[in-house]
């Protein structure tokens, strides 16, 4: 009969298993390999930037009703609501650019001094639209428009560009192309030759678009007041990234 031999030794307490004596071994020949140095490396980072006039305005609608119960509040906002939509539809806004960010009912409550208590005022319906405007040219006139159908506050005036993908683009292309020409710079300084490529990445594209700090409530606006004019200044988008690079010669 043919089988597996097994032998166990024991010295003092100790037992040494036959079968793991190669693994043993192994182990020994493994860690008496000398270490191999790692790669020499350089890692930069870099900012890449682009600009442009801005050619979009976004800004922000609320609606807002106070009633003593909240179907009521419901119904006036939603009445506010289509007359806010009927004014951006006329005003060559499409359903499309101008769209819900939020909407809510709570119930109003406020603080009454003599009793120490807060006291029930009715349901607060609030509901809040961004609002995109594809021709800067006309935002003066959205924003009129929308003031005259009833909406109780515009705020967070934004420019922004419809080539924003682009401006991202060019932004990534001169973070790298910086990043590239600090890491050549480096390595002559210290005597090597930048190598390959061997990481890169980068962080959320941030853009600086230009806001207005026109912010008011609606119902403070006169009628005949002359048409709301906006000027806007640069938009910027700022890319940064992170690269590395192997380091050859200088040894």
């Amino acid at each position: 009969m043919t089988g597996a031999v097994h032998a166990n030794f024991s010295r003092e307490g100790t037992m040494i298993s036959a079968m793991n004596v190669p693994f043993a071994v192994l182990m020994i020949l493994v860690l008496a390999l000398p270490l191999r140095a790692a790669e020499p490396s350089v890692s930069v980072s870099a900012q890449g930037h682009a600009s442009a006039v801005p050619d979009m305005v976004e800004f922000d609608v609320r609606l807002q009703d106070t009633a003593p119960s909240a179907a009521r509040a419901l119904a006036l906002t939603a009445e506010k609501y289509s007359r806010v939509r009927a004014a951006l539809r006329g005003s060559g806004v499409s359903d499309d650019d101008a769209v819900s960010r939020s909407f809510s009912v709570q119930e109003k409550r406020e603080w009454d001094n003599e009793r120490k208590i807060r006291v029930f005022k009715g349901y607060t319906a609030t509901h809040d639209l961004k609002v995109t405007v594809r021709r800067k040219d006309r935002a003066g006139a959205v924003i009129d428009a929308v003031a005259g159908a009833g909406a109780d506050g515009i705020s967070g005036i934004r420019f922004t560009s419809s080539r924003y993908d682009e401006l991202q683009s060019e932004a990534l292309a001169d973070a790298v192309a910086a990043a590239r020409s600090d890491a050549e710079v480096m390595a002559r300084a210290a005597g090597v030759s930048l190598g390959r490529l061997i990481g890169m990445q980068t962080a959320a594209p941030r853009s600086y678009p230009v806001r207005d700090q026109v912010s008011f409530a609606v119902e403070k606006l006169a009628a005949p007041a002359p048409v709301t004019e906006i000027q806007p200044g640069e938009l910027n988008v700022t890319v940064q990234v992170y690269c590395s690079w192997e380091l050859s010669g200088g040894r």
